[in-house]
């Protein structure tokens, strides 16, 4: 691969579209005939000096700074020379054991969990008449709740929330 521009760049910090900066030298340079930016990252604490190149659109921002400033942000941000994934594999037997030690655990949560008993709609229970029920209804611009049954057996209004909507209860 072939470069155009082997000089030394200005020092900056370049902001990146993807939320990531870098800090370096900063230099235009021509590759696969396509404008491109250089940028000579130096060596820091925890990794050696490098060069990325970047497509001009890649760039949201350059901040010209001098070589102390651009020294420090590259200490800082600390971008790796070369970004690897390899993702470990796993045996076609142990992927299957594991699927296999989920289902059990499954069933185990499944069997220990109560049993919803269905809804018959029976309302056979005369005990439960003298408590106030809220059924939600919207009125205005709040959502007001009415008591259906208590002491007096008429319906209320009251607002849920919201301030007053203006409409008498």
């Amino acid at each position: 691969m072939e470069t155009k521009s082997e000089t030394i760049g200005v020092p900056a910090i370049v902001g990146l579209f993807g939320h990531s900066t870098i800090a370096g030298y900063v230099s235009a340079d021509t590759m696969f005939g396509e404008p491109l930016l250089r940028i000579d990252v130096p060596a820091t604490s925890k990794q050696p000096a490098f060069t990325r190149h970047y497509g001009v659109k890649a760039v949201y921002e350059i901040d010209w700074c001098s070589e102390e400033v651009m020294a420090a942000a590259a200490e800082h941000a600390q971008v790796r020379p070369i970004n690897v994934y390899v993702p470990s594999l796993v045996s076609r037997e142990a992927h299957n054991q594991v699927v296999a030690e989920m289902r059990e655990q499954i069933e185990q949560l499944r069997k220990g969990l109560p049993v919803p008993e269905p809804d018959l709609g029976d309302e056979s229970d005369d005990e439960d008449d003298d408590k106030e029920e809220f059924v939600p209804f919207l009125r205005g611009r709040g959502v007001h709740r009415t008591r259906l049954g208590g002491e007096h057996g008429r319906a209320k209004s009251t607002q849920a929330r919201g301030g007053d909507s203006g409409v008498p209860a």
